[in-house]
């Protein structure tokens, strides 16, 4: 049984981040994006600086201002939620000045970003990327059964219709899951889903502007 590279102080990032990103109206996409530009600059800060060196988040008005973007630009609707990742992602990338943070003027920008299909990569390409690039946003195939329980197999006869911050993985009796961090309540929930029931992986590369 092997843990993934997922950091206590990447977690607790991740539950502080929750609450600035969740918001009302199917905004999971906008809420798994927020929440990885957030983890990315940390990752890359400690890297610098050392653990804990650096508690960043978007604040709430950034987050509102985005949303207002992606209505605008026909990537988001309130209640109806993000045709695509990539149309939320385009947004994000095209906007100059950048996400707010509760840091003095610094505000985050992606870079760029690189989409992977599930079925790309493979279960040892995926532990890799998480090691490597992670945090990463995912999408899943989700029904029902999805939002009341704590380990998720996934149905690929639904939609793959439901965004998440994948944070770390685990194997299972051979099998791989992925640790995701949904936005669904305050502070996550946590969640094992199993690798196949993932559409597509989003890899977001950021930067920090003041």
């Amino acid at each position: 049984m092997a843990w993934g590279a997922c950091t206590a102080a990447l977690l607790l990032l991740l539950l502080l981040a929750a609450v600035a990103a969740a918001a009302a109206g199917a905004s999971c996409v906008i809420s798994a994006a927020v929440m990885c530009m957030e983890a990315q600059y940390r990752r890359l800060n400690e890297n610098y600086h050392g653990a804990n060196s650096c508690v960043l988040k978007v604040t709430a008005e950034a987050v509102q201002s985005l949303k207002n973007k992606c209505k605008k630009g026909r990537a988001w609707k309130p209640n109806v939620g993000a045709p695509t990742v990539a149309g939320v992602l385009e947004v994000i990338r095209s906007w100059e000045q950048g996400l707010s943070t509760v840091l003095d003027n610094t505000s985050l920008r992606l870079k760029h970003y690189v989409t992977f299909k599930a079925g790309e990569l493979s279960p040892s390409e995926v532990t890799s990327l998480l090691h490597k690039m992670g945090p990463v946003v995912g999408v899943l195939y989700t029904d029902g059964e999805y939002f009341r329980s704590a380990v998720f197999r996934g149905d690929k006869a639904f939609p793959a219709n439901h965004a998440v911050t994948c944070t770390g993985y685990r194997y299972v009796d051979g099998e791989l899951f992925i640790i995701i961090m949904d936005n669904v309540e305050r502070g996550g929930p946590f969640r094992f889903v199993l690798y196949e029931a993932f559409a597509e992986f989003h890899v977001l590369t950021v930067n920090a502007s003041s």
